[in-house]
């Protein structure tokens, strides 16, 4: 098969715009994004592998990002790459695979995380302790988990709207059903006795049933705002139910 001149000139600029884009600066493609709410320091790398320094994301600071993209992948019709990020305090490390559609899928993540990182998206201000989390898969559409196969450790939890003492630690299990994310929720060294149930289903709806028992690490404080609750059985448990809409 002879090909021609034209067609030579299209393959040799195609290649030069694919060898710009692979090798285009990532401080340079960074400066496209909306930084009002974006600070970024020192920018090394392109757009496909890098790393930045020195972020801070609407209040959220990180030390240091690296990514690695596989651009084949945009042909498929997604984005898929490796992020490691350093917060202030703690890890982060994950596989990432975003959808043209808007779906996030991840993998393999690993990381150790300050609470109060999730205090604005609890509603809880003032959130203490740390989380552990493992997951092998986890898959988020319009900001809704889907799919989420993995372990969520607690470890030295405080909420001020509870109360000033120590939580304790607890873990928490999820994993996928055919329209829910569901989790199993217990104490490990807590200062009461829990076990429950999470499901967040695919409608938004969430809903969550504890059974609740003081211990003898639990305060007088506690034990109060347990009488609070409605009996669960003759043991002293007591249920706490949870419903709403995300």
């Amino acid at each position: 098969m002879i090909i021609s001149k034209k067609s030579l000139l299209i393959i040799g600029v195609m290649a030069l715009l694919i060898n710009v884009i692979i090798t285009l600066p990532a401080k340079i493609t960074l400066n496209w994004f909306d930084r009002q709410n974006v600070a970024i320091g020192v920018v090394e790398g392109t757009i496909w592998d890098g790393a930045a320094k020195n972020l801070s994301i609407t209040n959220f600071y990180i030390e240091e990002l690296r990514w690695n993209i596989n651009p084949i992948e945009i042909l498929k019709g997604s984005l898929s790459y490796d992020i490691e990020a350093k917060p202030l305090s703690g890890s982060f490390e994950a596989k990432f695979n975003v959808k043209l559609n808007g779906a996030i899928n991840m993998s393999d993540i690993v990381a150790s995380l300050p609470l109060n990182l999730f205090s604005n998206v609890t509603g809880m201000p003032g959130l203490q302790g740390n989380v552990d989390l493992n997951f092998e898969k986890l898959k988020i559409i319009n900001g809704l988990p889907h799919i989420a196969d993995g372990i969520m450790s607690v470890n030295e939890l405080k909420i001020p709207i509870v109360g000033n003492e120590l939580l304790g630690n607890y873990e928490i299990e999820f994993f996928t059903q055919k329209d829910n994310v569901s989790a199993n929720i217990f104490d490990k060294n807590g200062i009461v006795n829990l076990t429950g149930t999470l499901k967040v289903n695919n409608n938004r709806s969430f809903e969550f049933l504890g059974i609740v028992s003081s211990n003898l690490k639990t305060p007088s404080s506690i034990r109060q705002q347990l009488l609070f609750l409605p009996s669960a059985d003759n043991q002293g448990s007591q249920e706490l139910r949870l419903e709403g809409i995300l």
